[in-house]
């Protein structure tokens, strides 16, 4: 028998010095056959062949193939000092410098001491990885599983044990929300073992894969656990597991159904603890000290600060309060997250902006407190008055809107509640020179640019190109008619009969009335303020007033407004001065007079003059909250506007008169503190007089 190896081995070396190497390798394949009984041998011999001729990874295979055999400590040696060692630095610079960016990362949790390698990456290509461990001296070949076709979006995957980059930067780029809106992000779990991981982490370069800050790094079960059971965790929709056992998977479901049983504990304990305290919680209010869970989600842009506020007003009454909001980008708020925060804090009132307790069904005890900001689909839906409790209020914004009025929400529940402005953020400052010298104005305006012909040209462009002649006819023509009669429109049914009017008289063209409905609501809701902002810097420029101050996006784009514009306005402290340094801030805004900015410059110390809009326009009338001509003054039109500024500007001490009575109103009626003060105390009178 070692005659018929000897002779082929030969008869392969012999084929090897022709250059017939396939043929050499054909050769032992068939000798393996052959001669079973010597397998180590001819691997072994095989794989010499094929590493001097520069077939790595076949030799590589053998190699493994044939150390398996009976474990030759020569042969792990020669596998060591041949594929190890050339490469052993680089991996385990690149495994320290993984752990290094990993310590300061948001998102990674591992049960393990990983300081001191023992696994180490032998060959990876696209097909297999080769690994060793040092310490038992034992190789594995690992056999690449390739990645599912996958289209979805806003989808959070899970991946287990899987070690190429490339492959995990193709399901993350694949499920990555499109429009995320401020952090917010899909949540993307790469789950390991021990081992495993070691393998990864001295091959992949990690540092592009962190930059998004949503994938979340799990290794070891304990970390798995302890992550997925958080109540603020969202929950993978796919697994997808590469290391051939199911013990995750297993381990997910476990959780799962934990977290249903921990519901549904929650609920009960709830629902139990607000029956018996249910007087409780009316005593707690009417002494004006309840604990309050105030509810927003970090994904909004001013109702998370809204929300903020109030809760900080509601300290300094005392009440104890909590905030129930996303950590981060990744996490999101859940039904076992409010139930688990209600059942921890036990509130009182449970205060939310846009939202109402039967979307979360909260126990019928607690107070429930609706603040009406935004006409929201479920606000302005004629069947939500009818799902409200005995024990929900709802603050409305919208104290003189007819549109709300007609929802039906019942007097007993509603509070009107405008907003206000924080007045520790928006008060007098003491202004520095270079503050005062960049400020300071005769006029302010803080809005964005209005760039009338843009929006014209994208409204146009959405129509039939039969059409769009008279359509680009209609729009310039309620500008013309705005910039040169100093008037404006204020509802959707002027706009109707303008557009009826303008193409029968125009175009000789009768309008349908679905066709008059889309078009009348377009232009009253998105062209109007953007017509009237523009007239209104136009106006006042052709009077010859050119101490003024535009602060907003988009200005600077436009030639005719370059010199006065002064980008945009930082919110808050920076704002505040803006308003305090200016002689006039002019109100703006074609659907409420009483807009947040009113509030600000008043606080600010500044003087407001408020746009005139018709009562019954008038979403939040401002002239409910303060007295026209004797605490705040308001314009009309173009010609009553350019004479209220020549007079305020040349009139200094009437213009402070005005200003201090302004700043003394708001401050007595449009603060955060003055508005949960009489909010908790009107709750706690209805629910008094209600006996409920």
């Amino acid at each position: 028998m070692e005659e018929v190896i000897i002779k082929y081995l030969n008869k392969a070396l012999d084929f090897e010095s022709k250059g017939y190497i396939d043929e050499a390798v054909a050769l032992y394949d068939r000798l393996l056959v052959a001669v079973p009984d010597s397998v180590e041998i001819i691997l072994t011999e095989k794989a010499k062949l094929e590493f001097r001729n520069m077939r790595d990874k076949e030799a590589l295979l053998d190699f493994i193939q044939a150390y398996a055999v009976d474990r030759n400590e020569e042969l792990y040696d020669l596998v060591i000092e041949a594929y190890l060692n050339p490469n052993r630095k680089m991996l385990e610079a690149q495994y320290q410098e993984n752990l290094h960016i990993l310590e300061k990362y948001p998102y990674y949790w591992n049960d393990f001491s990983l300081e001191e390698m023992e696994l180490y990456v032998l060959w990876m290509d696209t097909e297999v990885i080769c690994a060793v461990n040092v310490q038992e001296k034992a190789f594995a070949v690992l056999p690449h599983c390739g990645i599912e076709e996958q289209e979805q979006e806003d989808i959070s995957f899970m991946l287990i044990n899987q070690l190429y980059l490339s492959e995990i930067c193709c399901y993350k780029d694949k499920i990555k929300k499109k429009q995320p809106f401020f952090d917010e992000e899909v949540p993307y779990y790469l789950i390991y073992d021990r081992n495993f991981w070691m393998l990864f982490a001295q091959t992949a370069d990690l540092k592009e894969l962190l930059k998004e800050k949503r994938v979340v790094f799990l290794i070891g079960r304990k970390s798995f656990c302890s992550y997925l059971e958080d109540s603020y965790v969202v929950s993978p929709k796919k697994i997808i597991n590469f290391g051939s056992h199911e013990e995750y998977e297993t381990l997910f479901g476990t959780i799962m159904e934990h977290k249903v049983k921990k519901m549904e504990e929650y609920k009960r304990g709830n629902a139990a603890y607000y029956q018996a305290h249910g007087q409780e919680v009316i005593q707690n209010i009417q002494n004006g000290k309840p604990r309050i869970l105030f509810i927003t989600s970090r994904f909004t842009s001013v109702l998370q600060y809204h929300t903020r506020d109030c809760m900080q007003a509601a300290q300094r009454m005392g009440c104890r309060t909590r905030l129930l909001i996303e950590p981060d980008g990744i996490h999101r708020m859940t039904l076992l997250s409010k139930e688990e925060e209600i059942s921890d804090f036990k509130p009182d009132i449970i205060f939310c902006i846009d939202h109402f307790r039967y979307e979360y069904n909260v126990p019928d005890h607690v107070v429930w407190i609706t603040w009406v900001q935004d006409p929201m689909p479920l606000v302005m839906d004629k069947k939500s008055p009818g799902k409200l409790k005995s024990r929900d209020f709802v603050m409305t914004h919208y104290t003189s809107w007819k549109d709300f009025d007609a929802i039906g929400y019942s007097k007993e529940c509603l509070i009107e509640a405008p907003i206000p402005a924080n007045s520790y953020i928006y008060r007098p400052y003491l202004l520095t020179c270079e503050e005062r010298e960049k400020f300071s104005c005769d006029i302010c305006f803080v809005c964005h640019a209005s760039d009338v012909d843009s929006y014209i040209e994208s409204v146009v462009a959405a129509y039939p190109e039969r059409v769009q002649d008279m359509i680009y006819a209609l729009h310039k023509g309620y500008q013309a008619y705005v910039c040169e009669s100093g008037k404006l429109f204020f509802s959707q049914e002027e706009f109707r009969k303008f557009i009826d009017g303008a193409m029968i008289q125009n175009f000789e063209i009768k309008v349908s009335d679905e066709y008059l409905d889309t078009m009348s609501k377009d232009m009253w809701l998105g062209f109007n303020q953007r017509v009237y902002r523009q007239a209104l810097v136009d106006w006042i420029i052709e009077a010859g007033f050119t101490n003024l101050k535009l602060w907003g996006n988009g200005w600077k784009d436009n030639v005719k407004y370059k010199e006065y514009a002064m980008g945009p306005a930082e919110n808050g402290e920076v704002l505040s001065k803006i308003y305090q340094s200016s002689k006039i801030v002019i109100g703006n805004n074609v659907g409420t007079s009483a807009a947040a900015r009113a509030w600000e410059t008043m606080l600010s110390g500044g003087f407001y003059m408020a746009n005139y809009i018709p009562p019954e326009e008038d979403g939040v009338d401002i002239r409910k909250i303060m007295k026209v001509d004797e605490e705040l003054v308001m314009f009309h039109e173009r010609e009553d506007l350019i004479e209220k500024i020549q007079f305020y500007l040349t009139n200094e001490k009437e213009r402070q008169r005005m200003s201090l009575i302004g700043h003394k109103a708001a401050l007595e009626r449009m603060t955060f503190d003055k508005t949960m003060q009489r909010v908790i105390k009107e709750v706690g009178k209805r629910l008094e007089e209600g006996g409920v």
